[in-house]
């Protein structure tokens, strides 16, 4: 019966550690330590009909900003998680101001063009500046703010 325990725990340890968290239960466990009002996954209906996922809606249900991880390891998966991006924040034009959408770029290298043409639907920011990201969505008045929450020398090729 002891050799059996030592086998099992043995076995343990040769297990492979279980996989890093993705980027968007990243985004959202930081939003759920930052906020007190964080909604994992909220839908969205846009002007099509469509219906869409977003990452996470931050603050009271009549005022949410809603929030959208953008990630991708290889070109292709990236270019979808940027069309997807896009493409529901889009969609919920005229419902949704601009002020209360917010995109979260991963550490990737991005180029400066895609996140011109997120910030035409939505603000953008990258996980590496999550102090300007608090900062936006603790500020009550975001018109006078830039679209692209990122300072271009740091994040882009």
């Amino acid at each position: 019966m002891a050799n059996a325990v030592t086998n099992i725990d043995g076995m343990r340890l040769l297990a492979t550690p279980p996989p890093a968290p993705r980027f968007a239960q990243r985004v959202v466990t930081f939003f759920q330590a930052e906020f007190e009002y964080v909604e994992e996954g909220p839908q969205l209906q846009g002007r099509s009909g469509g219906s869409y996922k977003a990452t996470a809606a931050i603050g009271l249900p009549h005022e949410q900003t809603f929030v959208q991880a953008v990630s991708g390891g290889k070109l292709q998966t990236r270019q979808r998680s940027i069309e997807h991006a896009f493409t529901m924040f889009s969609d919920v034009n005229g419902t949704l101001p601009a002020e209360r959408k917010l995109i979260v770029l991963s550490e990737n290298d991005w180029r400066l063009e895609q996140a011109r043409l997120l910030a035409t639907v939505a603000y953008v920011s990258s996980w590496s500046n999550r102090e300007q990201i608090i900062d936006f969505l603790n500020e009550p008045e975001r018109t006078h703010l830039e679209r692209i929450l990122i300072p271009l020398q740091n994040q882009f090729e």
